[in-house]
């Protein structure tokens, strides 16, 4: 039996699968594929699973889209390009995805549904009615859509289980980029803390790296369980 793909293929996969939403200027130009190899990469990647279809992701589109593209204005170069929005997209066809893209978001193609399905299994986020297709039971459902999970991409840890709350909402933050650099900071120290403690090779490091970031997850897991619903 073949084992579920872990997080960092997930991560490669998505880096070497996703492309890049053009600006008007460069809509005729080939830009608009992404080059792992010449693209850059922000140091938190954002996933968001949304669809054109869903009233709840319809809600988030704007607070999400005003974030990110707020980051590009910052006068603080760690603000700049913090995030990598990556669109997880939950809908119908080709053109529902395209025509619910934002400039500068990159994503998953249509045609590359095998990839867009690891991914909803291996963090158990999908919409309702994709439970059954992707083989997600109710136990392994963390959330359903929209969902932002922020990724810590060198360290390659979950940073928030669920950053919609941030940008919206009752709980919104008057500085979600600020806040996201901040757990971003934090968990660089925790892990090179760790390393220099215990040694770069020690198989230990990754152990308890992966052991801390599960502990701080868990109040935003139970957290989650509210959402399932939707």
């Amino acid at each position: 039996m073949t084992a579920p793909p872990s997080l960092s293929d997930i991560l490669a996969e998505i880096q070497s699968s996703h492309r890049l939403k053009p600006s008007k200027e460069d809509c005729d130009k080939t830009s608009a594929v992404a080059d792992p190899a010449t693209s850059s990469s922000a140091p938190i990647m954002a996933l968001y699973f949304s669809s054109a279809w869903c009233d709840d992701s319809q809600v988030s589109h704007d607070p999400v889209t005003n974030v990110f593209q707020r980051q590009h204005e910052n006068k603080d170069d760690k603000i700049q390009h913090l995030v990598d929005l990556v669109y997880i997209s939950s809908d119908t066809s080709s053109e529902e995805l395209e025509g619910n893209l934002e400039v500068g978001w990159k994503y998953i193609p249509f045609d590359k549904e095998e990839l867009r399905s690891n991914v909803k299994r291996h963090f158990g986020i999908c919409a309702k009615k994709e439970m059954e297709a992707l083989g997600i039971t109710a136990d392994q459902r963390n959330g359903g859509i929209p969902t932002l999970i922020l990724i810590d991409v060198q360290h390659q840890s979950i940073l928030q289980e669920d950053a919609i709350p941030h940008v919206m909402g009752e709980t919104k933050l008057d500085d979600p980029l600020s806040h996201w650099a901040s757990l971003l900071s934090e968990n660089e120290d925790a892990t090179e803390g760790r390393a220099t403690e215990l040694g770069d090779d020690n198989p230990e490091v990754a152990r308890n790296n992966k052991a801390t970031a599960g502990d701080a997850l868990e109040d935003q897991k139970e957290a989650k369980k509210q959402k399932l619903e939707q």
